[in-house]
């Protein structure tokens, strides 16, 4: 009954509860109870802690594994001289067995997260290349024929300006839907540069996320925001991308928050971090150029710390019409 008790908890682990932060740390307690229990019913010499070990190199998070590995150890070892009276080289084989065991599966999970980091960055990388690509094409198009665009208004009012009084009356409106069609155009070929320069949020947030993982922050996201104009999503994502630089830079914290909202009909974003707070000294370059974007769309840029009373929290509040 015990065995199959133990069985059920160990299949349990690897099944749903090796990556699930608190029910790991449950499962490795739960099997390091069982296998002291079966090690001190089995016959002697029998050590059942190695499995918890495993568990424990496997599952807990990073700052706890070895010291559990190694309790888990001591432990292993303690059994086995207080259960059958082993010689102590015995029980010194049964805790570096125990140990071993452990850092083995503390290096696994290492190698498997170190795989998703490299996909992660490999999506990332294969992103950020396909947006410079579109920009660098919006930029040539801009420069082939946003030039030649602009000479051609320019010809066209030539143009008119050197025919002869009759005949330019005659053909007035058709010069003038000419030079408008094409200053249309011109305006058109720029707005498409600006928009492929300006960062959006969704590719923010995903960058944010990536940048995050790979320094072993976890970051939520609460996007309750939906379709904004243009020259507020771009303060908003300057506003994530600064924020998570923050984070990472400054903060030592284990988890970040980034929630997007409407409330009194304006945007609303908050960027939060659980880490030391401030740091002492003037803001940076970053914090003053979101102030100034905010000011210039109407907006306020807030800084101050969480409702927890720890770490650091950056609140932007953009109108969603006119300024």
């Amino acid at each position: 009954m015990l065995l199959s008790l133990f069985a059920a908890v160990w299949a349990w682990f690897w099944l749903s509860a090796v990556t699930a932060g608190r029910r790991a740390a449950a499962a490795v307690g739960a099997l390091t109870v069982l296998a002291a229990v079966v090690t001190l019913l089995a016959p002697a010499g029998r050590d059942g802690l190695v499995f918890a070990a495993l568990a424990a190199g496997a599952g807990l998070p990073r700052r706890l594994a070895a010291p559990a590995v190694a309790a888990v150890g001591l432990a292993a070892g303690l059994l086995q001289l207080l259960h059958g009276g082993a010689a102590p080289p015995a029980a010194l084989f049964t805790v570096v067995n125990a140990i071993v065991a452990g850092c083995a599966a503390m290096g696994g999970r290492l190698l498997v997260e170190t795989n998703e980091q490299l996909l992660s960055a490999r999506t990332e990388i294969a992103r950020l290349a396909a947006a410079e690509e579109r920009l660098r094409v919006a930029r040539d198009l801009h420069d082939l024929i946003g030039q030649n665009l602009t000479v051609a208004v320019l010809k066209t009012e030539l143009v008119s300006g050197a025919l002869p009084p009759d005949v330019r009356a005659a053909h007035r409106d058709d010069l003038d839907d000419i030079a408008a069609a094409v200053r249309r155009s011109l305006d058109d070929v720029r707005s498409l540069v600006a928009d492929s320069r300006r960062p959006g949020i969704a590719d923010e947030l995903a960058a944010a996320g990536a940048a995050l993982r790979s320094a072993g922050i976890a970051l939520s996201v609460e996007d309750g925001l939906g379709p904004v104009p243009g020259a507020v999503e771009a303060a908003l994502a300057w506003a994530i991308r600064e924020g998570a630089t923050n984070i990472l830079r400054h903060s030592h914290a284990s988890h970040g928050r980034v929630r997007l909202c409407r409330r009194d009909g304006g945007a609303v974003l908050e960027v939060e971090d659980d880490g030391r707070g401030r740091v002492p000294g003037p803001a940076g370059s970053g914090l003053a150029g979101l102030a100034e974007r905010a000011s210039a769309l109407g907006g306020t840029c807030e800084e101050g710390t969480p409702a927890g009373g720890r770490g650091f929290r950056l609140v932007l509040s953009l109108p969603l019409g006119p300024a």
